[in-house]
């Protein structure tokens, strides 16, 4: 195995020293030639002169070997520098940006997964009162999200557009006897009911929230029905 590879170390070191003989020759010749068209004269004279460029034109063309070992022994070469220079930058203190970093996606990695844990435990600890709200039937699904509007409304939205000096308790009720007029369709129901006890605010709210709408006659307005809009 060994000697194999020694004959064909042989025969790649002759192809080689062939490629590079042949290149020196055959520069030397357009050397030489260049050299000869720059001393015949200016170049008026050399396209009158069809003697020169027929000799000019019959110096023969390199073509260089198929296999090209010059070209093969370049790249070698680059390869080999290029893995030289990779391994001195990895070896060199320039990493150490890289290996912060590495460090803070480590920790971010940590971070999420940590997260993930708890969040599973969590939903598997909060699966026995998911499925208990699955089994709860219309009534108590209906009374329960009254009850968040109650609150919604009474803590939140009634305390924002109440002005100064209201009662926002009057006004939480207020605002909660028109929200069930809307929810229950209520007909009779106008714009002008929101007008005093400062419920103008939750008309505007809604209004711009696109939750109402007028009917065709605008004898009323009632909520949209968002089952219709998908």
């Amino acid at each position: 195995m060994a000697a194999n590879s020694s004959n064909q170390l042989a025969i790649y070191e002759r192809s080689l020293e062939r490629e590079i003989d042949n290149k020196e020759y055959f520069l030397q010749q357009v050397t030489d030639a260049l050299a000869k068209l720059k001393s015949s004269g200016p170049d008026t004279k050399l396209n009158s002169d069809q003697d020169l460029w027929i000799e000019f034109l019959g110096k023969p063309m390199f073509s260089p070997d198929r296999s090209d070992p010059i070209g093969l022994s370049l790249a070698f070469c680059e390869n080999r520098t290029r893995l030289k220079t990779s391994r001195e930058y990895l070896e060199s203190d320039s990493l150490e940006p890289l290996r912060e970093i590495l460090a803070t996606q480590e920790s971010l990695n940590q971070g999420v997964q940590t997260l993930t844990t708890l969040l599973n435990q969590r939903l598997s600890e909060n699966s026995p009162q998911l499925h208990d709200r699955q089994q709860d039937g219309p009534e108590t699904r209906n009374s329960n999200l009254w009850r968040i509007l109650h609150t919604l409304i009474e803590n939140f939205v009634a305390i924002d557009l109440c002005p100064d000096g209201a009662d926002s308790d009057l006004v939480a009720e207020r605002m909660q006897n028109l929200m069930k007029r809307l929810i229950k369709r209520d007909e009779s129901l106008t714009a002008n009911d929101f007008e005093g006890n400062y419920s103008s605010g939750l008309y505007r709210l809604l209004l711009r929230s696109n939750c109402l709408c007028k009917s065709q006659d605008g004898s009323h307005i009632h909520l949209i029905n968002f089952l219709d809009e998908f």
